[in-house]
Formats: structure tokens, sequence, C-alpha cells
């Protein structure tokens, strides 16, 4: 009887490590003060996201999103990639109202939750999108730590709503390949992000309670991007 207590003791301790995760991770929260013009001042180029139905991983080329703050509840959002690789089909149009869509604030005191869908939806059906960090890369670029809620913008974590999905190495939002509420992204304002400041913010990413491992690199190298387009409603 006596090899049984190593068993009872191994499956006490899985019982336990179950028992203390939780997701969302404790006091988790999206991004306190995001300063939403700044945000939408300038393009977005994903680094790294979760691979969704809306974009599965063969549209990890060439993306990035473009914000036109309509009002303090309207964003104008403009979505591009390409499938297959950088000299591949436009996932979406480059230009008129279909190659936008829209993003509303619930809450203008909480700007870093918004709801995003096509505009022909109703709100109701629309997803999360929460901005959980944003920030700066340090002044004398002799660091890569990222510097969060600096300065402007240089870099910017979203999550599709608050990581509720427990995995074996963290939090979720939604699972790879779910449509929503799901998601993962890590933005930089450059399109080819250094690699070690990206790995600084695949930390970051952990410490904030996700599994990145749920994530996929996208490719912006060779990338040619279309206009950015100005406000189209509002």
């Amino acid at each position: 009887a006596a090899p049984a207590l190593p068993l009872l003791l191994l499956v006490a301790a899985a019982a336990a490590g179950r028992a203390r995760a939780q997701c969302p991770p404790d006091g988790f929260a999206s991004f306190e003060g995001l300063n939403l013009t700044e945000w939408a001042a300038a393009p977005w180029y994903s680094q790294a996201q979760m691979p969704l139905a809306y974009q599965p991983e063969s549209d990890f080329f060439c993306v990035r999103a473009s914000y036109v703050v309509l009002d303090e509840s309207t964003v104008q959002v403009q979505n591009s990639a390409q499938r297959g690789d950088v000299n591949g089909t436009s996932t979406t149009p480059d230009e008129g109202p279909e190659a936008v869509i829209r993003a509303v604030i619930p809450d203008p005191a909480r700007p870093s939750q918004l709801l995003v869908g096509p505009a022909f939806l109703p709100v109701e059906a629309y997803g999360d999108y929460w901005v959980v960090s944003a920030g700066a890369w340090p002044e004398d670029g002799d660091e890569d730590d990222p510097v969060v809620a600096a300065q402007p913008y240089e870099w910017g974590i979203v999550s599709g709503g608050p990581p509720t999905v427990e995995t074996e190495d963290g939090c979720s939002a939604g699972s790879p390949g779910d449509f929503q509420p799901a998601g993962l992204w890590i933005f930089s304002r450059e399109p080819v992000l250094d690699q070690e400041r990206l790995e600084e913010l695949f930390d970051l990413v952990e410490d904030l309670g996700f599994d990145t491992g749920v994530l996929q690199y996208v490719v912006q190298d060779g990338c040619e991007y279309p206009e950015v387009l100005p406000a189209l409603e509002g």
C-alpha cells in the first residue's frame, strides 16, 4: 500500500494547482487611462496574434489596423491583411464603405473596452476588443523593456475581452479558431519590430496572465499597405 501515498500526493498537488488557477487572473482589467486619440494617431501593425475563424493563420501577412475617432463612443476601424503571402490576395477592399468596420465604446469612461463589428450589424452582435496594455520604448534606446502607459504609444496589447478560458499555461480569451469573443494581438507602430523587443512584449503578455502559446507570428517584412482611409461616416 505504500506506493499509493506518492500517487495520492501527486493527485492532491494537481488538484491544488487546478484550484489555484483563475481565469481571468485576479485583478485583471482593461488598460486604465487609455488615451483613445493617441491610440488612433497612427496605424498599428500586428506582430503576433491568435488565429480566429475570421482570420486564420493563412491571413497572417501584412496585418494592419487603422482607426479614426468619430466621437467619444464611435471609432472607424480599417483592417487590412494579405492571404497566403505578402503578395497574396487582400482580405478586405482597399476603399469604400466595405473597407471599414465600426467600434463602439459602451462606456466613454472606459475607452479601452470596445465592441467591434460591421456597421450593418446591431451592436449586440459585435465582439469584445479590449486594449489591455499600451506604452512606449525607453527614450535612450539602450533598454528593450517596454514602458507601460508611456506616450506616444509605440506598442499595444489587445484581447478579445477578458481571458476566461483556462489553458495549460495561463488564460485565453477564447481558443484558437473561435469566432468571438476571442482573440489576442501584439501590435507595434513599426511594421517590423526588433526581435528582442517582441520577446519583451511576449513576456509582458505572460505577466498579464495570458497563455502566449495561442499566438502565431505575423509576417510584415516586404509588405505594401493600402492607403489609410479618412472618416467615411459620422
